[in-house]
């Protein structure tokens, strides 16, 4: 039993070559723990490296980190992964400032 189309609302039709994108959000102080999180080693790589790994493994070509706090220890981690990146200079303005910045990089170059 389907429901019906009060709306006529049409899905788009879905393509093949839809391009996803993933944001890795690594901007802020890691104030909860003892250690800079982004760079906490898990199975011989940082939590960021293993997150990079993971989004690629998942056929994500589009990945955006946003960097904040302590931006210039991760800068070489993420050009030696050669995954973009944008920082966020008001990172103390909380996660949202963030996710803001980083989906404007993500505007346009993406579907989802």
């Amino acid at each position: 039993m389907s429901l019906p189309n009060l709306f006529n609302i049409v899905p788009p039709e879905k393509s093949k070559a839809e391009k996803f994108g993933a944001l890795i959000l690594a901007a802020g102080p890691s104030s909860r723990i003892d250690q800079f999180k982004p760079l906490l080693e898990i199975n011989g790589a940082s939590l960021l490296e293993n997150g990079i790994r993971l989004f690629r493994d998942s056929g994500v070509e589009e990945i955006v980190t946003v960097i904040g706090y302590k931006a210039e220890t991760l800068v070489p981690v993420l050009e030696a992964a050669s995954c973009r990146y944008v920082i966020n200079e008001n990172h103390d303005n909380g996660m949202f400032s963030s996710i803001l910045k980083g989906v404007s990089e993500l505007r346009g170059v993406c579907d989802g």
